[in-house]
């Protein structure tokens, strides 16, 4: 099986975006935060937390902002034996946003912390997230941390989430399947899945019973089909029967 080909990096880049005015009114000392996540220095951002006054911290509480999702995004632009190391300094910095009660799953651009981390496939950040009660999508941000790991290729992200989250992710699914009426901007991840010709997605959304899709996302990935269920399926010999309607599922 071919390896699936991942999403364009388009709006997606590890560079940190976004003018530092977007925390203009906070302190010095959170403006110095954004900065130094710029240059992936994550262990000197994780003592400027530890080493923070009650006043200090009251106003990250105030905004809901930890910088987790920043930290992650930081991490993310590390490679080889250095990621191991930069996940590890993110962590680190996780377990002290959490320590002192601030909120880990933040955002940065319109990407929560638990989808930056199932995008990027961090996995030990992605399963301390959702230890720590993270959902899978958020308010106001443009996605979800499934269909993230879907857009990526990111298998062992979507395994983890589906075997943590099974029914979070089914709710988050079926949400993103019926936003299209009303937003014109989420598909299924088992539609994307297919259009990608990524078959270890959709064996694993069939793997936990969440190969799910609307009607109108089956319209638009009716010429990509058949290639994914031969793959999915090389015992069938046939697999075209299967798209005789538009009311269909995956089978187990």
């Amino acid at each position: 099986m071919s390896s699936p080909r991942r999403s364009p990096r388009r709006n997606r880049s590890t560079k940190l975006q976004g003018p530092i005015s977007h925390w203009r009114n906070l302190n010095h000392g959170w403006r110095r935060q954004y900065i130094d996540f710029g240059h992936c220095r994550i262990s000197k951002c994780t003592n400027r937390l530890q080493t923070a006054d009650a006043e200090q911290l009251m106003e990250l509480r105030t905004h809901g902002l930890s910088f987790v999702a920043l930290a992650i995004t930081a991490g993310a632009t590390a490679a080889g034996a250095m990621r191991t190391s930069k996940e590890h300094d993110v962590i680190d910095y996780i377990n002290t946003a959490a320590d002192i009660g601030l909120n880990v799953n933040d955002d940065v651009n319109g990407e929560s912390s638990v989808e930056l981390a199932s995008y990027h496939g961090m996995h030990r950040v992605l399963i301390l997230l959702l230890d720590l009660g993270c959902p899978l999508n958020k308010a106001g941000c443009r996605s979800n941390a499934v269909v993230a790991a879907v857009r990526n290729g990111q298998h062992t992200a979507l395994d983890i989430i589906l075997s943590k989250r099974r029914a979070d992710a089914s709710r988050v699914i079926q949400d993103a399947m019926k936003a299209f009426s009303d937003t014109g901007f989420y598909f299924s991840p088992l539609m994307i899945a297919i259009r990608k010709g990524d078959a270890a997605s959709v064996q694993l959304l069939v793997s936990y019973g969440l190969a799910m899709m609307s009607d109108f996302d089956f319209v638009k990935i009716r010429k990509s089909i058949d290639n994914v269920l031969r793959d999915c399926y090389a015992s069938i010999s046939n697999v075209s029967h299967w798209c005789g309607t538009l009311h269909w599922s995956f089978q187990k």
